[in-house]
């Protein structure tokens, strides 16, 4: 996945789990610009076993296989988690999120090691840190 400084988003490879936001599931060898974000300014893009888009109000688009207890995104939906959000960070299996107030939110399918901060499929404040904010 790449972007460009115009903030359009393009994505190449396996495509098996909606994996690059065009509705299907096949590889493509081409890049292909991911068309149902092409009218936001993405600012910034992640990957790991799903993928993210950020814009440059704070929106924040999923897509790929997010969250266990649900189908794939085949195409990026936007994820409100109530706020802004700032910054993202995708694992393999987990996902962090910081929101324009410095909150942190996390959430996956693995947390043997306590890496989650808690136990939850869903984007969650960080208990841990709840009362300290993050820049």
């Amino acid at each position: 996945m790449l972007t460009k400084e115009t903030g359009k988003v393009y994505a190449i490879g396996d495509g098996s789990r909606g994996n690059l936001g065009q509705g299907f599931t096949h590889p493509s060898e081409d890049l292909v610009q991911i068309p149902s974000l092409a009218k936001n300014h993405i600012v910034r893009i992640e990957a790991g076993r799903h993928s993210s888009a950020l814009d440059s109000n704070g929106n924040l688009f999923l897509w790929g296989p997010v969250f266990s207890q649900e189908p794939d995104f085949l195409e990026p939906k936007q994820c409100k988690i109530g706020c802004s959000t700032k910054d993202i960070c995708i694992g393999e299996r987990i996902t962090a999120v910081i929101d324009k107030s410095g909150r942190i939110y996390t959430w996956g399918i693995e947390n043997n090691k306590g890496q989650l901060g808690g136990n939850h499929f869903y984007p969650t404040v960080l208990q841990g840190l709840s009362d300290r904010l993050a820049s």
